[in-house]
């Protein structure tokens, strides 16, 4: 079997069970285009696939910045599950794994995401500008003030938050439902929003809306600031989370109850998200 082969059965038969099957289905069509896909499974070698993480750390992605160690650590794990399925399942057990020998890149600190008052509410006034898409100013303040990932947002449906303070959230990125607590600032934003959809009972909260329309969106928005003043952070979508971990810890003291609202299993993650201001933490101390 040539790993052609076996990517494109993986992606057939595999990957539409998982939840990341969509993040899967784009790392399997990158690794398709790959000249080595042409190899047999047996004959790829650990030193080809070293040179390519070499290639990948020096090359530029779209926004002209080096690929991320995680993006590549994230290929050569789709690459090492196929490997591990073809040897258990597909009655390969002799079927060495190349990716093992890889030493992976190691993973950039954590993005230090501070914003004033002044800035967070300059992003949001740029977002409600009429040439703005008209569901970009209520995603985006939603995830600021619940830290609720992008694809919890767009899996929201009104019947989980029925008009409390509550949003009930079916499945997460950790496979898990739960109910994110709502601030009356947040409430009052859903609310904006559902008289402005028309006041549906049903479906979800932002109807047809993909992620990569909400990063486009956003990042048109964010270059809009920074071409009037230079000097702005650049703040991507996911970085509102990191706004929104470090906002509720001001609120809630213990990381325990933190972690519930934001979702997080692990506290060592959540510690990426959560960039508190030194004096605010000397006044905590008086």
């Amino acid at each position: 079997m040539t790993l052609r082969e076996a990517l494109t059965r993986y992606l057939a038969e595999e990957s539409p069970k998982k939840r990341g099957h969509d993040r899967e289905k784009v790392r399997i069509a990158e690794w398709l285009r790959n000249p080595v896909a042409d190899k047999r499974l047996a004959d790829v070698t650990t030193t080809e696939l070293v040179e390519w993480r070499r290639v990948e750390e020096r090359r530029q992605g779209l926004r002209g910045q080096t690929i991320s160690p995680s993006t590549i650590r994230n290929k050569l794990a789709i690459l090492s599950a196929i490997y591990q399925h073809a040897a258990s399942e597909w009655a390969m057990p002799e079927l060495k794994n190349p990716v093992r020998g890889v030493k992976l890149p190691r993973n950039r600190r954590g993005r230090d995401v501070r914003l004033t008052p002044g800035q967070v509410e300059t992003l949001f006034t740029e977002a409600r500008r009429p040439t703005r898409a008209r569901y970009l100013p209520y995603i985006a303040q939603l995830a600021a003030l619940t830290a609720m990932r992008q694809g919890e947002l767009l899996a929201a449906t009104w019947e989980g938050w029925n008009k409390g303070n509550v949003i009930r959230l079916d499945l997460t990125k950790n496979g898990d439902s739960r109910s994110v607590p709502l601030s009356s600032v947040a409430v009052a934003v859903l609310k904006e929003w559902w008289i402005e959809e028309g006041r549906p009972t049903a479906g979800h909260i932002f109807p047809g809306v993909a992620t990569p329309s909400i990063v486009r969106a956003w990042m048109n928005c964010v270059r809009a600031v920074r071409k009037r003043d230079p000097r702005f952070p650049h703040v991507t979508f996911h970085d509102l989370r990191h706004v929104a971990a470090t906002e509720l810890s001001k609120k809630l003291a213990n990381v325990l109850e933190l972690s519930a609202v934001t979702g997080h299993r692990s506290i060592q993650v959540l510690k990426r998200y959560y960039n508190p201001d030194a004096s605010d933490l000397a006044a905590k101390l008086g």
